[in-house]
């Protein structure tokens, strides 16, 4: 099974150097499509340092049968008498209005992303709005028509991959890279809302990517600040979270999203972790020069030496002198003869013997 280890979003190349890219997921946060309210979310994801705002684009009818039960997280959501679909009908983002945030994403240089629940949504965000890339809802792991529809577009796949077990997420790849598509980001997650720590499971990511070897995410529902930066630290790429104006505002996820100054941190704990993770290379820092000079010890005389002298082991000494011979050349000096007089403490060079 080979995935693609470099894949673009938009002009956005993510690789294994680069900076994580960052996802504040919208969704359906955006009090039933006030476009004040979502344009005013895209700007504020913006200057908090997001690099693409995700929505969620269906078609009601398509996407669940009338008076199916509600998932019991919406139970302080649901007014009375509101079932599953009238919420979710409320919820869904006009193609008109589609159009104005992707044209107002584009006018603050922010990526406008979208998961695609069924294939006339699918078809319009690749074939009108031209999304650079598609996500893929946990739920539609195992959908494995809209998954051959996805991969067919041939667009960066953007997969999570939360009420899974790994043999789905295995089939789920095998069916997209049969399509012809090697661009998969495959995002860990979990469907739960909010996560619990015990839930996180991180050690998920490593999983991923010792068995798949490709570009790995994490679409993250928990609310602890300790959470992007371990996942970072153990190697994704993508981070995506649920953003809100306010977690007070109705509706069924803002009470599992950060705010702007929330997200805002969260992007700049992420970015300290890279820099402090660094790079794969060991080699001496320019701040530790001096104190390299200064704490490396160099061969030393024990005592005096006089000129024709052998040296031998126990007239050799390994003290912070400067820079001199390393210890590890001491082996190389027993043996020679001192071509000077050499007095105790002094440090040694090779040019001292012959």
């Amino acid at each position: 099974m080979k995935l693609s280890k470099e894949i673009y979003i938009g002009d956005y190349k993510i690789r294994e150097n680069s900076p994580t890219y960052i996802i504040a997921e919208i969704g359906t946060n955006h009090h039933q499509g006030d476009m004040d309210i979502i344009k005013t979310m895209v700007k504020e994801a913006k200057n908090s340092g997001a690099n693409a705002v995700k929505f969620q684009t269906f078609i009601t009818e398509e996407l669940i049968v009338r008076n199916t039960e509600h998932a019991s997280r919406l139970n302080s959501t649901l007014a009375e008498g509101q079932t599953w679909f009238d919420l979710l009908a409320s919820e869904e983002l006009t193609y008109e209005k589609h159009i104005e945030v992707a044209n107002y994403c584009k006018e603050m240089s922010i990526e406008f992303l979208s998961t695609p629940y069924d294939k006339k949504s699918l078809d319009f965000l690749c074939d009108e709005l031209n999304v650079s890339a598609i996500k893929i809802a946990s739920a539609d792991l195992v959908n494995h028509p809209l998954l051959v529809q996805c991969a067919k577009k041939n667009r960066p796949l953007i997969m999570s991959t939360g009420m899974s077990e790994l043999d789905d997420v295995v089939e789920a790849l095998e069916l997209i890279i049969n399509c012809g598509n090697n661009d998969v980001i495959l995002m860990h997650c979990t469907g739960i809302y909010p996560t619990n720590i015990e839930d996180c499971n991180l050690n998920v990511i490593k999983l991923f990517k010792e068995n798949f070897n490709c570009i790995v995410g994490y679409s993250d529902h928990c609310l602890s600040n300790l959470v992007p930066v371990l996942a970072v630290g153990l190697g994704v790429k993508v981070y995506e979270k649920h953003f809100t104006l306010s977690r007070y505002m109705p509706g069924a996820d803002h009470r599992t999203s950060i705010d702007p100054k929330e997200f805002s941190k969260m992007v700049n704990d992420i970015r300290q972790t890279e820099t402090i993770l660094g790079s794969k290379k060991k080699y001496v820092l320019a701040g530790e020069v001096e104190n390299k000079s200064k704490y490396n010890r160099s061969l030393v005389a024990n005592l005096d030496i006089a000129k024709g002298e052998k040296v031998t082991e126990k007239m050799l000494g390994i003290k912070r002198s400067g820079n001199g011979l390393p210890p590890k050349e001491l082996f190389k000096i027993i043996g020679l003869r001192a071509k000077v007089d050499i007095s105790k403490d002094t440090t040694l060079r090779m040019s001292m013997f012959y």
